[in-house]
C-alpha cells in the first residue's frame, strides 16, 4: 500500500511538471520578427550610421510597446557597410534570402546594390539622393536632391544671394548634388542667378584651398558645397581658413548634432543646411495637420532619451514604420513583391517627413517643395527651421 501511494505520488508530481512545462510554454514570450538593417557604422560616414542606429533602436521600442508585428516583437539586426560599396553588396549577397533589408544610407552603397535586386530582396535605401527605377526593388527615402535644390535657391532669392559659388565632392552623393544644382539654376524663376564659379574635390581631400582660394576670386554672394561627413568637415576648415564670411550651404547629411560639435570651431556664423521636417521642431512654421499624431510620436521617442531631430533619425523613421505596416497587413514572411505592390499603392499616409503618395512618387512616396532650411542653433543645441517649407525665409516679427 506504501509503495502504491508512492508511485502515485511520484506520478503526481510527474503530471504537475508536464503542466507546468506546458503552461510555460503556452505563455512563451511569442518568436521576434528579425529585420535586417545594413548601415555605414564604421568608416568616413559613420556618424550618420550610428545616429541612425540610435533612432532604430528607439523606434523598435514603439513599435513593440503598439503590438510589434502582429503580436510579434520587431527585432533589427545591424550590419556594417564600412561606408564602403564593395561591403554593401557583399551585405546584399549574405541576405539575398531575405524578404526584405532596410539601408544603406550613402547614395554610393545604395546604387552598388541596385543591380542586385532584380529577384529581391525588396531594399528601402536610407538615402535620399537615389534614383530608383519605378517598379524595382529599391525604394528611396525622403524628397530627392533634384526637389530640394530649387527650393535652397528660393531661399537664396529672397535674401538678395544671386552670385553663387557651386562646389561638390566627386564621389556618387556630391555629384547627384551638383547636378541637381545646376539643373536648378536653369529653371526661369532662377534666370537672374549666376554661378561664377564650379569646384570639385576629391572626398578623401585633406585639404581644399586651392578651391576655396579661386572661389573667393570670384567673389560670390553665396556658396553651396555638396558632401556630407568628413568631406564636408574639410570644406568648413578651408572655409576657415581662406577668411570666408558669405553664406555657406552644406548637405542635408550633415544635420547632425555631433557633426556641429566636432567642427565648432570653424563653422561659419552663416551656414545654412537644407532638410526634411524631421531634423526640426516645426514650432515656428506651419505644418500639413495630419502629421501632428506621427510628429508628436517621433519627437516624444527622441525626448524620452534626451535626443533631438536630426537627419539621421528622419531617414530611417517613416521608412520604418511603412515596412512594418506592410508586414502587419501581409504578415512577416510576405515576398519581396507583395511588400513592393503594398507600398506602390499607398496614397495619404501620415509621416514625420510628409504625406506620402506613392501613385504620384513612385519607388519615394516623397516629392515637391517639402523641405525647409535650417540652421544650427547652438544655444538650444538643435537645428532650427529659418524658412517655411518651401525655402520662402520665415518673415521677421
Amino acid at each position: 500500500m506504501l509503495r502504491e501511494r508512492k508511485v502515485f505520488s511520484t506520478l503526481g508530481m510527474a503530471f504537475a511538471a508536464l503542466a507546468l512545462t506546458a503552461a510555460g510554454a503556452a505563455y512563451a514570450a511569442p518568436e521576434p520578427v528579425n529585420l535586417n538593417v545594413i548601415l555605414p557604422l564604421t568608416g568616413g560616414a559613420s556618424f550618420v550610421g550610428q545616429s541612425s542606429q540610435q533612432a532604430i533602436k528607439l523606434e523598435q521600442e514603439v513599435i513593440n510597446k503598439h503590438g510589434g508585428i502582429n503580436g510579434r516583437p520587431v527585432h533589427f539586426i545591424f550590419h556594417d557597410d564600412q561606408t564602403s560599396p564593395q561591403v554593401a553588396v557583399q551585405l546584399v549577397n549574405q541576405l539575398s534570402k531575405v524578404n526584405v533589408i532596410l539601408g544603406s544610407e550613402i547614395t554610393a552603397m545604395c546604387n552598388a546594390m541596385a543591380p542586385l535586386l532584380s529577384k529581391g530582396p525588396f531594399v528601402y535605401c536610407l538615402s535620399p539622393g537615389i534614383h530608383p527605377k519605378p517598379g524595382s526593388n529599391m525604394f528611396g527615402v525622403m524628397v530627392p536632391i533634384s526637389d530640394m535644390a530649387p527650393q535652397v535657391l528660393t531661399f537664396f532669392r529672397a535674401k538678395g544671394w544671386t552670385r553663387v559659388a557651386l562646389m561638390a565632392s566627386t564621389d556618387a552623393s556630391g555629384q547627384d548634388g551638383f547636378n541637381a544644382f545646376m539643373a536648378a539654376f536653369k529653371l526661369p524663376e532662377n534666370k537672374g542667378m549666376t554661378i561664377v564659379k564650379e569646384a570639385h574635390f576629391n572626398p578623401t581631400a585633406l585639404n581644399v584651398s586651392a578651391q576655396m582660394t579661386d572661389i573667393s576670386a570670384a567673389k560670390p554672394q553665396a556658396i553651396i558645397a555638396w558632401t556630407t561627413g568628413a568631406p564636408a568637415g574639410t570644406v568648413l576648415k578651408g572655409y576657415a581658413q581662406a577668411g570666408l564670411t558669405m553664406p555657406l550651404v552644406i548637405g542635408q547629411g550633415n544635420i547632425a548634432p555631433e557633426f556641429m560639435k566636432q567642427y565648432s570651431a570653424v563653422l561659419p556664423k552663416a551656414l545654412y543646411l537644407p532638410g526634411g521636417l524631421g531634423v526640426v521642431r516645426a514650432d515656428n512654421i506651419k505644418v500639413d495637420p495630419r502629421m501632428k499624431a506621427p510628429r508628436e510620436v517621433y519627437l516624444a521617442a527622441l525626448d524620452k532619451d534626451k535626443l533631438v531631430p536630426q537627419n539621421g533619425y528622419e531617414v530611417v523613421w517613416d521608412p520604418i514604420m511603412l515596412t512594418v505596416q506592410a508586414l502587419r497587413k501581409l504578415g512577416p514572411d510576405a515576398t519581396s513583391k507583395q511588400i513592393h505592390d503594398y507600398l506602390s499603392a499607398i496614397q495619404g499616409y501620415a509621416g514625420i517627413s510628409g504625406v506620402y503618395d506613392f501613385k504620384k512618387y513612385p519607388n519615394r512616396g516623397l516629392g515637391g517643395a517639402r523641405d525647409v532650411i535650417t540652421h544650427w542653433d547652438a544655444n538650444k543645441g538643435e537645428f532650427v527651421a529659418v524658412s517655411e517649407i518651401g525655402g520662402k525665409p520665415i518673415a521677421r516679427k
